[in-house]
């Protein structure tokens, strides 16, 4: 992890969804006075259950990079097998041990321990992809386990209690196999009625060969094996990528002391070079009291989003009263992003739970990125939103 510097990024339940530091702006009080528009960016995609907000940003970044190499358009309509599995991106949230650099090598999917971040999961990402490339969306869905409601709150829980399920089966199965190791045979078959009969609800692409390898290891192991099958690890179901994809980060370490303007500055940097930025932050309700001044401080409470537009907007009735707004792709769910005027909030207040840490800002650098000009567009009206 050679120039990386990690902080603990514990993501935060969606149980708790409140304003976190996401203060929405109505749009149409106001009129834009610039704007910094990522054009094409990809679908949004839910964290859902698995409770990770910094693979699903990670995910985000890695699709919007793909369509732009491969000329998809529009980006949220790109078909699955042109899109990064998220399931994929959760194998790597922890960095491999020296001299380990194969997709195999990998503990597993570990929703319940974490990992790093935004930064670190990218680093292991495309390292590996630069030899294996990723594991597309069509072949290790993400919605194996997806909710039937459109409500997220709603959906955790019913995805709680399919992941209940799941370990129930590992379980018994587990319990099943080790009495049968002695019989290869026994084994794939109690394997094959597991597929047959347990697990036929589900779209789920493993074999019994490797079910039954999933049920010898650890619970992560077969979480791994259900979610990214090994065929789904190989040609033609990863996508590969031509150019040398690379993550950046800002500040790059603890030694880099910059202000919000500057964070601010940055950030629309990198939305005028046509790249999404993630942002990670403190999204705990409250930090006054106590009152919070670090990402330490916010252990717990930490949640990661991209950003893909950038405006500076004045009230219609008070040209003088201006404030920045940016609009956040978050992991909520679609309607979260309803809810909260299409992710438009207030970026100073946003950026500032940021505390100007190292590596709060991660963005991809590399690959085709036209470049696009601040603009003074007509008067913000409600049907454009």
């Amino acid at each position: 992890m050679t120039g990386l510097y990690l902080f603990s990024l514990v993501t935060m339940s969606i149980s708790s969804l409140g304003s976190n530091g996401l203060n929405p702006v109505r749009l149409m009080d106001y009129q834009a006075k610039e704007e910094i528009v990522v054009r094409n960016p990809p679908r949004g995609l839910s964290q859902g259950a698995s409770n990770i907000c910094y693979t699903v940003t990670a995910t985000l970044l890695l699709n919007h990079k793909i369509c732009q190499e491969k000329g998809i358009s529009p980006c949220s309509e790109a078909k699955l097998a042109d899109q990064v599995s998220q399931n994929d991106v959760s194998r790597f949230q922890v960095p491999l041990q020296e001299n380990k650099n194969t997709r195999m090598e990998y503990p597993g999917i570990l929703y319940e321990d974490g990992g790093g971040g935004v930064a670190s999961v990218l680093y292991n990402t495309l390292a590996i992809a630069k030899s294996s490339g990723f594991v597309n969306s069509d072949c290790a869905r993400n919605d194996i386990f997806a909710a039937k409601t459109g409500e997220e709150a709603a959906a955790v829980v019913s995805e709680e209690e399919e992941w209940k399920k799941i370990k129930a089966i590992y379980e018994k199965g587990a319990k099943a196999v080790k009495e049968k190791e002695n019989c290869y045979e026994c084994g794939l078959e109690y394997a094959a009625g597991i597929m047959k009969d347990e697990l036929k609800n589900y779209k789920i692409k493993t074999n019994p060969e490797d079910l039954l390898l999933a049920l010898s290891g650890s619970f992560e192991e077969f979480k791994d094996i259900l979610l990214v099958p090994f065929e789904c690890q190989v040609d033609p179901n990863v996508i590969r990528t031509k150019n040398d994809l690379h993550p950046q980060a800002y500040p790059k370490s603890v030694k880099d002391k910059v202000t919000t303007e500057e964070m601010m500055n940055k950030i629309k940097s990198i939305l005028m070079s046509q790249n999404l930025t993630s942002l990670s932050f403190c999204a705990k309700d409250d930090i006054k009291n106590p009152k919070i001044t670090s990402i330490v401080g916010c252990h717990g409470n930490m949640h990661s989003l991209a950003i893909k537009a950038y405006k500076k907007i004045c009230k219609k009735n008070d040209p003088n009263s201006c404030r920045e707004v940016v609009q956040v792709q978050n992991s909520w769910g679609e309607q979260w992003q309803k809810d909260n005027e299409n992710g438009w909030v207030d970026a100073i207040a946003l950026i500032s739970r940021t505390f100007n840490e190292a590596q709060t800002v991660v963005w991809i650098d590399g690959g085709p990125a036209p470049q696009t000009k601040t603009s003074t567009p007509s008067p913000v009206t409600a049907s454009a939103y």
